[in-house]
């Protein structure tokens, strides 16, 4: 195994157990706000004051204005797409359980991918729909079944 694959091995497993924690996390912090949104802007405030201090500490700089607005419009929608899952996983996380959001987050997250890579739409190129992508998106929409059938 190359040592990319081992870090994106490790990465995936680190960022997996994050996200399967965030949206209990956010859930907890939604309860004592006064609205959910409250919950998400709270959240992505820490979350941009991390990163503010990582990027003034780690890569000394701040990102220069021509490298943020020189690219394509909706490479600027990232942020407003982690809007949407942060609010979508405080809301129905806790009520539907970790293993039931997770498993209908994949379910889209694969589904979102594999449309993606086909039409090689928001940066990606271009690689087909295949037989065995297809089935790999049929087979976790029947584990997503089974998950919320138990």
């Amino acid at each position: 195994m190359s040592k990319l694959l081992l870090t994106a091995i490790a990465f995936a497993l680190v960022s997996g157990f994050a996200l399967a924690a965030q949206g209990g996390i956010n859930g907890t912090l939604g309860k004592r706000m006064e609205h959910p949104l409250h919950a998400s802007l709270v959240s992505f405030t820490v979350g941009f004051s991390t990163l503010l201090i990582l990027c003034l500490v780690w890569a000394r700089s701040l990102p220069r204005s021509t490298a943020v607005f020189g690219g394509p419009w909706w490479s600027l929608t990232g942020g407003m797409l982690g809007c949407v899952v942060v609010t979508a996983s405080l809301l129905m996380a806790p009520r539907v359980g970790a293993t039931v959001w997770l498993s209908l987050l994949v379910c889209g997250q694969f589904t979102a991918a594999v449309l993606l890579d086909h039409f090689g739409w928001a940066g990606y190129h271009v690689h087909a729909a295949s037989l065995g992508r297809i089935a790999g998106v049929v087979l976790i929409m029947a584990g997503v079944i089974c998950v919320c059938r138990s």
